[in-house]
């Protein structure tokens, strides 16, 4: 493993609701500003600015981003494809539910998750979101100008998305439904690869095909809240309306989720150059030291 993976955080979630323990790993640039900065490991091709606000009362999350695009190919492409996971959670008709396989007949309501796009914009300019067509977890967007090879567009977006009780994971849960487990939540871009838009729907079975990027992101959560994220956390200001705005950027990666809960324990251990943090919930206080021993020995194992 590289040297310059400085950081890890872990977060622990909820081996009650998800049927078995979990962990998640993100290995972060160096927090050090003294010591030398990664070089690019791959080519930013999708990278996004984005500033979201999770309300744990209706169990959503609000945002607006600005998702910079490079054209990787050598071709010219008149239309873009964006990904809205959630929208398999919507009923059980979707290609994910019906594949698999829990729920027959109506979805319960508190298992729905939906991602709503309420607007899609080049930026600065025109509406792209009328000449759009959805279909199932896919949009596909048609380009007024064509998009030539190695340049680059600017899309600005704002969308609400609703997260299931969780499961596939994603969604809300714990103790009075304040523990939240973010992923598949955004906007995303769909991969061009070898001549072709990757076009497939979300499958039950199937995991993620996504390019490099580069993620600056601001989240607003009450007050109280911690939240363990996939990137750098730098500052953190309060609000007035008493919550937080925390601050995370992350290089060199294909995604962004991240985890809030006010109940959340950290617990840490340095190996090497690379610093460990665990957030867990009080529950798994005794199996704290499991998981960082197994994160230790994984990042050893890797790095070797």
């Amino acid at each position: 493993m590289s040297a310059s993976l400085r950081r890890i955080i872990l977060a622990v979630f909820l081996p009650c609701l998800l049927g078995s323990s979990t962990l998640t790993t993100s290995a972060l640039v160096p927090l050090d500003p003294g010591r030398p900065q990664p070089q690019q490991l791959a080519p930013n091709v999708a990278s996004y600015r984005m500033n979201v606000r999770l309300d744990p009362a209706t169990k959503t999350i609000s945002g607006t981003q600005r998702m910079t695009y490079i054209n990787p190919s050598s071709d010219t492409l008149n239309e873009i494809w964006l990904r809205l996971y959630l929208r398999a959670f919507r009923d059980s008709k979707t290609t994910w539910m019906r594949e698999y396989g829990r729920w027959n007949d109506a979805l319960p309501a508190e298992f729905v998750g939906d991602i709503t796009l309420n607007s899609l914009t080049l930026a600065g300019g025109a509406d792209l979101l009328a000449s759009a067509t959805l279909t199932d977890t896919l949009l596909r967007v048609p380009l007024p100008q064509p998009l030539l090879p190695a340049q680059s567009i600017e899309l600005d977006m704002a969308w609400v998305s609703r997260l299931p009780r969780v499961f596939a994971r994603t969604g809300y849960g714990g103790r009075d439904n304040t523990f939240f487990m973010v992923g598949q939540w955004y906007p995303k871009m769909a991969v061009y690869d070898r001549g072709r838009w990757d076009t497939e729907p979300w499958h039950a079975n199937a995991e993620f095909f996504n390019d490099f990027g580069s993620y600056d992101v601001r989240i607003t959560v009450p007050q109280g809240y911690l939240v363990a994220g996939a990137g750098v956390p730098a500052e953190a200001a309060a609000n007035d309306d008493g919550t937080q705005t925390l601050h995370f950027s992350a290089d060199d990666v294909t995604d962004f989720a991240f985890a809030a809960s006010p109940d959340f324990l950290i617990r840490g251990v340095t190996i090497g150059s690379v610093d460990i943090a665990l957030y867990y919930l009080p529950e798994h206080t005794a199996a704290a030291d499991a998981y960082l021993a197994v994160a230790a020995e994984a990042l050893q194992m890797y790095g070797t």
